[in-house]
This record gives C-alpha cells, sequence and structure tokens, in this order.
C-alpha cells in the first residue's frame, strides 16, 4: 500500500473511531438531559396540579360566598321576592285554611299589602327570621326562611364537593 492510500485509511478509521466515541458521548448526555427534563417536568406537572386545587377551591368558596351573599340580601331585603314566594305557598293551600305566614318585621308591611283579599290570614312579624318567610297551616309548614335556604345552598355546595353522603 502507498503511503497516501494508508493515510486515507487511517483518517478513516480515526474518522470512524471518533465519530462512535462522539456518539456514545452524546447519548450518555442525552440520556442525562432527558432524565433532567423529566425532573422538571415531574416538578411542573405536581405545582400545576397543586395550583390547579388550590384555584378550583378558591373559587368554588368565592362562588359559594357570592350564592349567600346574593340570596341573602336578596329575602332579607326585597320584600317583592318574599311576597312571591309567600303568595306561591299561600296559593297552593285550601282556601278554607287557617294561614298563619312569619316574616322578619321589616317585610310584613309588604306581605300584608300584597295579600289583602285572603281570608283566614295572619302576618305575624318574627325576629327571628331575617329573611324569607315561613307559611303554616294546621296540617302543614312551607318553611322558605333564609336559614333554611342557607342550609340547602350548603347541602348543594357539599353535594359539588363530593363531601355530602
Amino acid at each position: 500500500m502507498d503511503f497516501e492510500a494508508k493515510l486515507a485509511d487511517a483518517y478513516a478509521r480515526g474518522y470512524e473511531d471518533g465519530r462512535v466515541t462522539e456518539a456514545r458521548r452524546v447519548d450518555t448526555e442525552l440520556l442525562r438531559i432527558s432524565a433532567a427534563v423529566g425532573a422538571v417536568t415531574d416538578a411542573l406537572a405536581t405545582a400545576h396540579a397543586e395550583a390547579l386545587a388550590a384555584a378550583t377551591t378558591d373559587i368554588g368558596s368565592l362562588v359559594e360566598r357570592f350564592c349567600r351573599r346574593i340570596v341573602g340580601a336578596h329575602l332579607t331585603y326585597d320584600g317583592a321576592a318574599v311576597t312571591l314566594i309567600a303568595l306561591n305557598a299561600v296559593g297552593q293551600l285550601p282556601e278554607a285554611a287557617k294561614v298563619t305566614i312569619h316574616v322578619s318585621p321589616a317585610l310584613a308591611p309588604a306581605i300584608r299589602r300584597a295579600i289583602t283579599s285572603r281570608p283566614n290570614l295572619e302576618v305575624i312579624e318574627d325576629g327571628h327570621i331575617d329573611g324569607g318567610c315561613r307559611v303554616s297551616t294546621s296540617l302543614v309548614s312551607i318553611d322558605s326562611t333564609l336559614e333554611v335556604i342557607d342550609n340547602e345552598i350548603d347541602k348543594a355546595f357539599r353535594e359539588l364537593r363530593g363531601d355530602w353522603p
């Protein structure tokens, strides 16, 4: 073999050995980087899941407080809303039945003005009722007080959260 052929052969073998060695080094480095990226990805996924759970809880609490505030304000201060509830309840009762409506003192005048034509009807100002009303006869009671509605809101949100039996 002449010198130039030997040089070309040595160059080719050296090139191939260098390529194989470098390929092994690159493969090892890629595995190391992949493991590091996997750890970072896992950490980010965990942080994301925790942030999402916290945000979901915060948003749920905010919605729950908002519902309670809106319903509470509506049934505490809106005489028309409570009157509508009372009229609906009274409308479901027999005409001859003696009906008693318990309502907060602040809303009693609105109820009295709205239900003037019903015989055997008594509107009682009840200082224990913050909002809504309770309509009753000797046989049945329809409780739409703020306390009962608040309990129903609580029950609904516990069902949504999955902590209701």
